[in-house]
């Protein structure tokens, strides 16, 4: 298929105690897909490559693939969520294969490219990744923000830095520009089928300028993801 095609990742990563996770290669075509020199992030563990909300439970997932002998990401093509070297969320096909050693003992063939097509998180709606008229927030179930995607900052003005310090006291959340999603009935609405909301992106442009931007590891993995597209203006 074409995640084994040009401008396609191919990592090597530790399954072994001491170094679990850690990055051993790494080809350049990371580059391409998440900005990152190979240099960059050899040696380091990777969860360097996973937003906040993943980073957080990543090593603990190997070591349960290792403890069962088992895992739905093994030799299928999944869909998952990565972080590139500007701190946005990326969706990515992957692949990941099994590669035991004598010298070595067990790695990790991980093979990543950029998916472009559709987004498989919403397989009923089918939004196409490539479009500038589509962004997306994740939040944890208490709806602070977690993450965005480029077009969030290119298309609605919300700052990187917003989140990229978020700590479990902090109290920026989906609903400072949502105010609708404070209501029950709304928010029952979005998680089904979903429905159109206002949002106003000023505040958080203003909470940016007094926040730290630091690197997190947040505790909490449920998240939610929301999709959200820029209204024309009425001629």
């Amino acid at each position: 298929g074409d995640v084994y095609k040009r401008q396609t990742c191919v990592c090597l990563v530790s399954g072994n105690p001491g170094s679990l996770g850690d990055i051993l290669a790494m080809n350049d075509e990371l580059q391409y897909n998440l900005g990152f020199k190979a240099k960059e992030v050899i040696g380091q563990n990777c969860t360097v490559l996973c937003p906040s909300f993943i980073a957080a439970r990543h090593n603990a997932m190997i070591e349960g693939f290792i403890k069962r002998g088992t895992s739905n990401f093994l030799g299928s093509l999944n869909i998952v969520a990565a972080c590139n070297n500007k701190g946005f969320i990326i969706q990515m096909e992957i692949i990941i294969k099994i590669l035991p050693s004598i010298d070595r003992g067990l790695s990790f063939v991980t093979i990543l490219k950029r998916f472009e097509k559709y987004s498989l998180w919403f397989p009923t709606l089918y939004i196409p990744y490539s479009s500038d008229s589509f962004a997306m927030i994740v939040t944890n179930t208490e709806g602070q923000l977690l993450g965005i995607t480029e077009n969030c900052m290119l298309r609605l003005g919300i700052p990187i830095s917003l989140f990229k310090g978020n700590s479990s006291d902090d109290t920026v959340a989906i609903t400072t520009i949502a105010k609708e999603l404070r209501q029950e009935k709304v928010l029952e609405e979005v998680k089904g089928r979903g429905r159109k909301i206002e949002i106003d992106t000023k505040p958080f442009i203003y909470l940016s300028l007094i926040h730290i931007s630091e690197p997190t590891r947040l505790g909490m993995i449920s998240y939610a993801v929301f999709c959200l597209k820029k209204k024309k203006k009425k001629k």
